[in-house]
């Protein structure tokens, strides 16, 4: 969870995460959910979402938001 925490602006495999637990491919995602009552990418997504509560009115606005937390696409973000 922290690596997912720390660097939730960048795009994850779950192979790799799953490596860098110590679990197989398989058991990464049962056993995060069972912790964390949601998938991995759904948890990742909450963390970027919580960008809602960053100011907008900086230059780019809720375009530079969506872009600091790890959206490639405005439509996507406004969607989530």
């Amino acid at each position: 969870m922290r690596r997912i925490r720390e660097n939730y602006a960048e795009s994850f495999r779950a192979e790799d995460v799953a490596r860098l637990s110590g679990m197989s491919v398989s058991a990464f995602p049962r056993t995060f959910q069972a912790a964390t009552a949601r998938s991995p990418v759904r948890f990742r997504t909450q963390i970027r979402l919580r960008a809602r509560l960053m100011p907008t009115t900086r230059p780019g606005g809720v375009t530079a938001v969506g872009r600091r937390v790890g959206y490639d696409s405005l439509s996507r973000f406004s969607r989530e």
